[in-house]
């Protein structure tokens, strides 16, 4: 029955793709501006070249620059065309044709008086299509002062990184893609790819807090886009090398290829990271039977990760609308882990000491082959990832040693589809298919030797269909709208066999409404189902010390979060979002802390409910071309219900954060930064967390246009290690948890190849494509 379906779906999909690309005697265009970057909300009109007077009709260009026009019979074998938009020449009955892209190429509206030069301003972000969109304008000064296209995303309005994860502040987690593909690889591999990408490669980030199925989310996400190699003789290499310095050392290094042979473009990458880090975890508790107890332990980690992709891009029709691609990526770890602790058992007991050895090899691959067009895009995926685990204690009867051996098999299918209608003007209709099937074996042995242990299966079958609306209704006003349907089978086999079956239909949309003076409101609603990660449902316990464990929990399901969110957007670029956020069956790791003896254990629990509504502003200061300044304030108000064992707990709390972002550049090839905030005490279920406070700092130089030296320091304060406490019901605990935050960082990057000049009309052609 499911390959009836899927058999069904593509050829219906793709019967609609022929129809589609069967007429070609419409007026198609592409706007740039002179450095070859697309040109969104243009006013396109046709004139008859006979009757210049009579417009026959006027479209706006979408955010790809694009505008296509259907011919009728008003329309002449000689036609013309007008394009304006604000800060840039007007463009005056220019001669276009049928059936081939017209290109347009506006210039910036200078007005010179004097020695004085007026430029018009140009907005720091624009709504385009659901999108908060910052280009080239608004991250150009970004791109100066950081290495990566991952840092680029930090100091974006409204963007937060806590934990090595990154989200949209006021949303718990925010789905993170590349080039607008939806990918099996891991949240993890896509920031260390983000990580190699010079700033320079970015070309735009669209952020949503809107549905967008095509991207794989119907929350919020941060699509990077990245800009397109020259078409023709092309080759250039990335080297970056660098290292970090705290209480160890990590060095890492990393080269990136772009080339061109003939029609091909191909990218090839690798890097290697060798990572040294230390943490210290302190825990003081009182229990109801046994007196007070604390524990230390420090944990010494190195490990040696190699990652490497490749990809190729290879156009099938002639004008590049149409292409085939392939990537595969791989990635290997070998880590060795040492965890020392002394634990005081209290009751005038003798401290217990306690040593575990942790050595994890890891592997991953990942295969994407595609079929992109205009219209249609299908992607085949295959994953496989495979972690073994050994851990030998030492100094203690109580730990035992332990073998975990993981493996995980993925395969996914993608079809996502849009079509104008042809009969109503600014209409849009997307659908797509999302099917994915994953097998994941757990084995946990108390020997590495014994054939005896813990074994479990996990199979599971999901799939997500969609179906939606883009509606322009005039030049001011879009409405989009999806309905969603998730159908989520996943079979647990431990001692005995566990099905589960979740099915959902609900919607999602959003309203744009544009505004005189650059004003923008927009109103969206979204929903999603999180799935839990897989050490979250991987049967046994892992221990970390001889008082604390972790515990995961097989029996998860996944989350469910709605959405609401209104932004306005005040003369494109003051920023202010109230937001109201609801998930069921929040996924959240708990500390707790066994009353009748000592142990501290991690658990992994579904929280009834996690609830937060607040308000957001950004306010960005230009105060002069080389000095950016933007405060970003935020309250909320957070609500956790749900149960950890035996404590109901039902908490409420108003919090707030301040941010401050500072870009600078005292001479030409010099760019400074400073970016700080500072959070109030907040709840995470039954935990009571202190404020936080972070101030990093850093410069880059560039020594050549192609080789830069960067340094920079991260959490100079040493602000972001919270203190957790717990007083509720039997638990009455803190911890700390100190990680290497405070860090010192060097990095050289030099680019290596012959830029090739591009021509007026490769500039013009360098956009086109997907």
């Amino acid at each position: 029955m499911f390959l009836n379906r899927l058999v069904l779906i593509i050829a219906l999909l793709l019967s609609i793709t022929d129809m589609c690309f069967a007429q070609n005697n419409d007026i198609e265009g592409l706007v740039l501006d002179h450095s070859g970057s697309p040109i969104s909300g243009v006013d396109v009109s046709i004139y008859n070249c006979t009757d210049t007077l009579q417009r026959l009709k006027t479209v706006v260009t979408s955010r790809s620059g694009r505008f296509v026009i259907e011919s009728t019979k008003e329309f002449s074998d000689c036609l013309s065309a007008s394009l304006s938009h604000l800060g840039y020449k007007s463009v005056v009955l220019q001669k276009i044709k049928r059936g081939q892209i017209n290109y347009f190429i506006l210039e910036d509206k200078v007005k010179v008086l004097d020695e004085l030069v007026i430029v018009s301003e140009r907005p720091m972000v624009k709504i385009e299509e659901g999108a908060l969109v910052y280009s080239n304008h608004s991250l150009g000064k970004i791109a100066k002062s950081v290495t990566s296209a991952y840092d680029m995303l930090s100091k974006l309005p409204g963007v937060s990184i806590e934990k090595g994860m990154l989200s949209l502040i006021g949303m718990p987690s925010t789905t993170l893609v590349i080039n607008g593909r939806k990918t099996l690889m891991p949240y993890d591999q896509i920031v260390t790819k983000l990580k190699a990408i010079s700033p320079e490669m970015v070309e735009q980030i669209d952020i949503r807090y809107d549905a967008a199925p095509e991207l794989g989310s119907t929350h919020s996400s941060i699509n990077v886009v990245l800009k397109k190699t020259p078409r023709g003789k092309y080759f250039q290499t990335d080297f970056n090398v660098g290292g970090a310095v705290s209480r160890r050392t990590t060095t890492y290094g990393n080269f990136t290829i772009n080339a061109n042979i003939k029609s091909l473009s191909v990218q090839a990458h690798y890097s290697y990271t060798n990572e040294n880090y230390l943490t210290n975890q302190s825990i003081w508790g009182k229990s109801e039977k046994v007196a007070d107890f604390s524990e230390l332990s420090e944990n010494n980690t190195q490990g040696n990760f190699h990652r490497a992709y490749l990809s190729f891009v290879y156009p099938i029709s002639s004008d590049s609308k149409q292409q085939l691609g392939f990537v595969y990526n791989v990635n290997h770890s070998s880590s060795d882990g040492n965890i020392s602790g002394n634990t005081n058992l209290g009751d005038g007991k003798k401290n217990v000491k306690s040593k575990i050895e942790n050595n994890t090899n890891a592997s991953n691959h990942i295969i994407d082959l595609s079929y992109t067009s205009p219209r249609l895009t299908m992607s085949l995926q295959g994953m496989s990832f495979h972690t073994e685990k050994i851990s030998l204690p030492s100094l203690t009867e109580h730990l035992v040693p332990q073998f975990l051996n993981q493996q995980v098999y993925r395969g996914g299918l993608t079809i996502d589809y849009n079509q104008p209608i042809k009969n109503i003007r600014g209409l849009r209709i997307i659908a797509g298919e999302y099917l994915r099937t994953s097998t994941v074996n757990n084995e946990i042995q108390q020997k590495a030797t014994s054939s005896h242990g813990v074994k479990s299966r996990d199979i599971e079958f999901y799939n997500k269909t969609y179906f939606g609306a883009d509606y322009t209704i005039t030049k001011w006003l879009v409405v989009k709208g999806n309905l969603i349907y998730d159908l989520h089978i996943d079979r647990w086999i431990h001692d005995e066999e566990e099905n589960r079956k979740v099915s959902r239909l609900y919607p999602t949309a959003s309203l744009t409404l544009r505004l005189p003076k650059r004003n923008t409101l927009m109103l969206s609603y979204s929903s999603e189902l999180r799935d839990p990660a897989y050490w979250q449902l991987t049967p046994g316990l892992s221990y970390i010390s001889e008082l604390t464990r972790v515990q995961g929990n097989p029996s998860l399901v996944p989350s469910q979060m709605n959405s609401l969110r209104l932004t306005w957007i005040n003369k494109g670029k003051y920023i202010t979002q109230f937001f109201l956020q609801n998930t069921k069956n929040h996924i959240t790791q708990q500390l707790y802390i066994d009353p009748q003896k000592h142990t501290a254990t991690y658990h992994s629990i579904n929280m009834e409910m996690n609830r937060q509504w607040g308000l957001m502003t950004i306010i960005p200061l230009n105060l002069s071309n080389n000095f950016d300044l933007r405060l970003t304030g935020t309250l909320f108000y957070l609500m956790d219900r749900g149960q950890l064992q035996n404590i109901v707990f039902d908490r409420t709390k108003l919090t707030g954060r301040v941010a401050v972002n500072m870009n600078y550049s005292p001479i030409k090839n010099i760019s400074c930064y400073l970016d700080g905030y500072y959070v109030t005490p907040m709840i995470q279920g039954i935990y009571d967390v202190s404020s936080l406070h972070n101030l990093d700092l850093g410069v880059r130089w560039f020594i050549r246009k192609n080789l830069s030296l960067s340094l920079d320091v991260q959490d100079l304060l040493r602000g972001r290690i919270p203190t957790t406490r717990a007083n509720l019901g039997n638990q009455n605990y803190k911890f700390t948890l100190d990680n290497d935050t405070r860090v010192l960082k060097l990095a050289l990057q030099w680019t290596l190849g012959e830029m090739f000049k591009k021509s007026k009309v490769d500039i013009k052609k360098d956009r086109i494509g997907i």
